[in-house]
């Protein structure tokens, strides 16, 4: 009762995967930083139960098409969905990619010319090191490693980069380190 049932079950789980020798399943939340308003606005949805659905549902979805189906579904019910609401389908479908790589934290932002990403691995992230030793070896200007140890991505921007193609670049870029994933 102290602790609620999910997280019963969860440490439950945890508990057996240790005693059965298993490595424990971390549940890898990112933490998001963009410069970019990715929300259901009050203004487009008005009830605060039906927009916490909504997110929730978003969050829950374990595929791309889950989360267009989502944009779907908000765009039948209340209309044509805001940019912002775009640009939350497109973080959360970045989300779902910094999941599957084991990404803590993500750092983005975008200029004229470019646009620049840091990520931060979990120490138990199944990534292979050696991949993307290799991509900052073979290129250098693009990626890089900083001595706090996030690895960096800058790409060319175009001028005027609009939110929506600098998410757009940003899910694309963490889509190609899919070579990093030790074992899709």
């Amino acid at each position: 009762a102290t602790v609620g049932f999910d997280l019963y079950a969860q440490l439950l789980e945890e508990a057996v995967e240790r005693a059965r020798g298993e490595q424990a399943h971390h549940d890898i939340e990112p933490d998001i930083k963009l410069p970019v308003a990715a929300v259901i606005p009050e203004n487009h949805i008005q009830a605060p139960i039906e927009r916490l659905d909504l997110y929730q549902r978003m969050a829950q979805a374990t595929t791309d098409d889950a989360v267009f189906n989502v944009c779907a579904d908000i765009e039948a019910l209340y209309g044509p969905a805001p940019e912002e609401v775009h640009h939350l389908v497109e973080v959360m479908l970045i989300r779902r990619r910094l999941k599957v790589l084991g990404v803590i934290a993500l750092n983005g932002s975008f200029s004229d010319q470019e646009i620049r990403m840091s990520l931060a691995f979990h120490a138990e992230a199944p990534v292979d090191r050696a991949f993307l030793a290799t991509l900052i070896q073979k290129n250098p200007e693009r990626y890089r490693l900083s001595p706090s140890g996030k690895f960096g991505i800058t790409v060319a921007s175009t001028a005027d980069t609009p939110p929506r193609h600098f998410l757009e670049r940003v899910r694309i870029e963490i889509g190609a380190l899919a070579g990093a994933r030790a074992s899709w």
